[in-house]
């Protein structure tokens, strides 16, 4: 009959020292990267249902976010920069976006 070999381990734990507690800060909030703000603005305002951009090129620069681009739309309630404040790091925004009426940036057909 073949038997296992057995062994023993010992475990100590050592008693709770009142005096020594670390203490642990809560993890710190993730803070994006700028090309992260870029993409995540991007996606927000070609995402947005009321909002048909031609074109849209959005870049970090001194004063926040800039956004340049055309935009087709008959929504001018709409306010471009309240849209972008709402992405997490986004402190100020340079509108650059030259607002159309549907249709009149696109090239007519012959």
């Amino acid at each position: 009959m073949n038997q296992r070999p057995t062994s023993t381990v010992a475990t100590e734990i050592a008693p709770a020292d009142n005096q020594h507690t670390q203490r642990l800060d809560p993890p710190a909030a993730h803070v994006p990267a700028p090309h992260e703000i870029e993409y995540e603005v991007q996606h927000r305002l070609q995402r947005h249902p009321a909002l048909k951009f031609t074109r849209l090129h959005v870049h970090r620069c001194e004063a926040g976010i800039c956004l340049e681009g055309f935009l087709e739309s008959n929504e001018f309630e709409i306010d471009l920069c309240d849209v972008v404040r709402e992405v997490a790091g986004v402190t100020s925004v340079l509108n650059r976006v030259v607002l159309a009426r549907p249709g009149s940036l696109t090239p007519k057909k012959r």
